[in-house]
């Protein structure tokens, strides 16, 4: 499921419009380390505070994922393969690369630590309540007001994250969730783990797993344009 504060930050080839769809602002409020608190319990965790830009251009993630569907779906099978399996069935291939999460994959899991932290989400909230002033927004709450630590409203699509507490878990708008943090996972070192999931490494955007595909290509194979 795809809640708000999802959108692509760069064009993927063939499935987005070179121009951006909309752009997005956001505002942080308070202070990063309150911020890093309300979302890892660790003041001094970095996130992403630092980086974020007031105003992005901005890509629609759901339609480039409807436009990949209906241009891939038919080359798409379903295939069950166990961790143990992984090798045997990438040997047969040049290259082999994995978004599945790296958990499901991993050889060692009693060796091998896959850090996360849950998270609760509630959608089709009321933008009205955030008295902001258009769609397409992003609010980073680094005050100690308020249950959550991030709201927004994206291409129509708006919801609140808030780190899991047992006050809300009770209350049914909130759904549960979690993000990604690290691993120290090296199973199957020739394949290439792209993505938030198959890297398990927070801060993977979906353009980042779409440049790391297409530069594992022209390694293993030459440039797309000698490969075409």
């Amino acid at each position: 499921m795809l809640y708000g504060a999802q959108y692509l930050h760069k064009p993927i080839p063939g499935l987005s419009s070179q121009l951006p769809a909309t752009q997005v602002n956001t505002y942080r409020v308070g202070a990063p380390e309150v911020y890093a608190e309300r979302v890892y319990g660790l003041g001094t965790m970095p996130t992403s505070w630092e980086r974020v830009q007031p105003t992005v251009d901005a890509w629609d993630l759901r339609a480039t994922y409807d436009r990949a569907w209906e241009k891939f779906s038919d080359s798409i099978m379903d295939w069950t393969v166990s961790a143990s399996d992984v090798a045997t069935f990438t040997s047969q291939f040049d290259l082999t690369i994995s978004t599945v999460p790296a958990w499901a994959i991993c050889e060692k899991p009693n060796e091998h630590y896959f850090g996360s932290i849950n998270i609760l989400v509630q959608k089709d909230i009321d933008p009205a309540e955030f008295e902001m002033p258009a769609d397409n927004w992003v609010i980073y709450n680094g005050t100690h007001e308020h249950t959550w630590y991030r709201a927004c409203n994206i291409f129509g699509y708006t919801s609140i994250e808030a780190r899991s507490d047992p006050q809300l878990v009770t209350n049914k708008k909130w759904e549960p969730g979690f993000k990604v943090v690290r691993t120290n996972c090296d199973c199957h070192p020739t394949v290439v783990k792209a993505g938030r999931m198959g890297k398990w490494t927070r801060g993977v955007l979906t353009h980042h797993a779409f440049e790391q595909t297409v530069e594992a290509i022209a390694d293993q194979f030459g440039s797309l344009q000698d490969i075409t």
